[in-house]
């Protein structure tokens, strides 16, 4: 990457954000051709009623208050008992079982 430097008062971290922002989407696109860019895809599961669980569940975990997690519990291990190999699902598990925690 670029490497730049700047040296700015914490209040002005949006300033900076909105300054480095074309630079740095640039550095990481360009890191992220061929072989990497490739690997970082989303993959859709193969089966349609597991990627319908997820969905469902991430659904619910949106709506972020006590019910819509448990919901979103119930359908993330859905998911995951349609494809156990569903990375995302799990990853909607851990997620939801974070924001329970606090």
């Amino acid at each position: 990457m670029g490497g730049a430097q700047h040296h700015r008062q914490p209040t002005d971290i949006l300033a900076v954000e909105e300054e480095t922002a074309p630079e740095n989407s640039e550095n990481l696109r360009l890191q992220l051709n061929g072989e990497d860019g490739k690997q970082l895809t989303i993959q859709v599961p193969q089966n349609p009623e597991a990627y319908r669980a997820y969905l469902q569940g991430r659904y619910y975990w949106n709506k972020r208050d006590r019910k819509g997690f448990e919901k979103a519990l119930d359908f993330f291990g859905e998911a995951i008992d349609r494809d156990p190999t569903y990375g995302q699902a799990y990853s909607g598990l851990a997620d939801t079982y974070s924001m329970m925690g606090s």
